[in-house]
């Protein structure tokens, strides 16, 4: 599942209730929504380098900051969700035994 991308005219989008949207139309709730995409599917999300420049500075700040989270949480949410498992086993023991 794409979930974010950039056009062949060096614009960048991320998916919103299934269209793709300007990113610099992002708010809250949108990376919320694309942090339970991330962490419930496998997604890709176009890399901005020579191959798919972003013209916009701005649409670029805020797509290679991104990018670079949800990419991290995508390639490590296995770890993540080890170390949230240990550390609620360990809360249980602590405060429920």
């Amino acid at each position: 599942m794409k979930i974010m991308g950039i056009d062949t005219k060096g614009a960048a989008f991320f998916c919103k209730e299934g269209t793709m949207v300007g990113i610099t139309e992002l708010d809250k709730e949108d990376v919320l929504s694309l942090l339970e995409l991330v962490i419930k599917n496998d997604v890709t999300l176009d890399k901005c380098d020579e191959n798919h420049p972003i013209n916009n500075p701005i649409e670029k700040a805020i797509y290679v900051e991104l990018y670079d989270a949800l990419l991290d949480l995508a390639c490590n949410k296995a770890i993540y969700q080890e170390e949230i498992d240990i550390a609620f086993n360990e809360a249980l023991e602590k405060y429920c035994s």
